[in-house]
Order: C-alpha cells, then sequence, then structure tokens
C-alpha cells in the first residue's frame, strides 16, 4: 500500500508478488475511477487531454445538447486548431448535461495550454471564449465561457 500510494506500478513492480500485480491492476488507484476529470497527466506538467463541461443551468437537456453538438462541429471545423493539434474528440452525456474531451495523440505543455486553451477573465481571445461565442451564434443560445459560481 505505502509503494501503491507513492509510485506507478511500472516503477515498483519487480518489488511486487504476481498476485501483489494482478490486484494493482484490478483495483486501480481512488483518483482514476473519475478518469477523465483532470486536464493534465496524473504526474508531470504536460497536458494529454483538454475536458469541457457543457453546464446547462435552467436550459433543457435538448439545448444543452445542440450547444454540445454544435462546439464538436466548430472544433472539427476549424483549421488553425486542426492543424496545432491532433487528437480524438468525444462526448459523454452526464445525466443532466454534456462533457467534451479533445483527446491529444501528442502531449502538450501547459505553457500551451495556458496560453491557448485556458479560460480566464481578460482573455477575449482564448479558445473557449472564442468557440462560446461562435456557438452562441450558431445555436442562437446564450452560451458564456467559464464556470458560474452560484450560492
Amino acid at each position: 500500500m505505502e509503494l501503491r500510494a507513492k509510485h506507478h506500478l511500472d516503477e515498483v513492480k519487480d518489488q511486487l508478488s504476481p498476485k501483489q500485480v494482478l490486484l494493482r491492476q484490478y483495483f486501480v488507484p481512488r483518483k482514476l475511477i473519475n478518469f477523465f476529470y483532470a486536464c493534465n497527466n496524473e504526474y508531470g506538467n504536460t497536458i494529454d487531454r483538454i475536458f469541457i463541461d457543457i453546464d446547462r443551468q435552467t436550459n433543457s437537456a435538448d439545448d444543452a445538447r445542440k450547444v454540445a453538438s454544435g462546439l464538436m462541429k466548430i472544433i472539427l471545423s476549424d483549421k488553425q486548431f486542426t492543424t496545432l493539434l491532433t487528437f480524438d474528440l468525444m462526448t459523454l452525456r452526464t445525466g443532466s448535461s454534456f462533457h467534451i474531451y479533445i483527446l491529444l495523440k501528442k502531449t502538450i505543455n501547459h505553457v500551451f495550454y495556458d496560453s491557448y486553451l485556458s479560460y480566464s477573465k481578460g482573455k477575449e481571445d482564448s479558445f473557449p471564449t472564442k468557440r462560446a461565442a461562435e456557438v452562441s451564434e450558431a445555436t442562437k443560445l446564450t452560451v458564456v465561457a467559464g464556470h458560474e459560481r452560484r450560492k
């Protein structure tokens, strides 16, 4: 258990019995159960996926579907984006909203992510801000970048 808490399996495999290796592979660490939650690798400074959460707030599930579908079409048609990054696109329905995953075929570093892909106020040229405006126009629904914090 101590090795599991601090090391990847491939780093300590030679210290484990075959049964321990099997158990380690079967019972994944709790933090990996929600596998697609994080944008960056489990360890290191590179990003291997980009996660976009479509929160529908008070909109209908069909509106959320339209936004997710519209956003995916915009991403796939963006020649600059598809030239910079090679990726697979995936969407999951959460039950009330959607998650879109851009699964990168090559990792990118945090500097690239922070400069071009992350959202923050004052970053009107960022990927999320531009895409929110484009999907709003395409769907005629109000879409904003970022997460609204409610009490």
